[in-house]
């Protein structure tokens, strides 16, 4: 009967230990969570000109609104949305990235969107620009696009933009 509650006690035991310990490394992770976070922030501009302006540096956005002056409001991203698009920035191996891509002179499409990326992650900086017209290889535009619908997914899900106003006027 001893040997049963020995063992009884040394089971739970374990389970405390090891349940302590997995709490312990979530507690750790978000810590580093937090503070990585608090060192991140970019300036992402994309559209036709690279108009519209995403700088969390600033804590604000500017919309591009064509022929009217365009519109800067007050936007923050959530630490959450910093950290998901900071794991996204490392999966894609982004502070390797050349500052720009050629230009494929066989091909030139009007309008033609641009796109531009200032990441800071504590002393890390990287600046990244390219366009529709860019000669990018598959993996690396992949990742640039999926990292760019991504971007502007967040900031079109924000209140503050959905009360912007719709420009008036396209570009051809």
């Amino acid at each position: 009967m001893s040997k049963k509650i020995l063992a009884l006690l040394l089971i739970t035991f374990f389970i405390v230990l090891v349940g302590s310990y997995l709490y312990y490394e979530k507690i750790q992770s978000d810590m580093v969570k937090s503070e990585n976070v608090s060192d991140f922030e970019l300036l992402f501009k994309y559209g036709v000109g690279a108009k519209n302006e995403l700088d969390t540096f600033n804590g604000t956005y500017t919309k591009d609104m064509v022929i009217d002056p365009s519109i800067t409001i007050n936007l923050t991203l959530l630490v959450e949305e910093k950290w998901q698009i900071m794991n996204k920035m490392y999966s894609i191996d982004f502070f390797n990235l050349p500052n720009s891509f050629p230009i494929n002179p066989h091909m030139w499409k009007t309008p033609q969107t641009d796109y531009f990326l200032k990441v800071q992650n504590g002393t890390k900086t990287n600046e990244v620009y390219w366009n529709d017209n860019s000669i990018l290889e598959d993996s690396v535009e992949k990742n640039l696009n999926q990292l760019v619908i991504y971007l502007i997914e967040i900031i079109e899900n924000k209140a503050v933009y959905k009360a912007l106003p719709t420009p008036t006027a396209g570009y051809l």
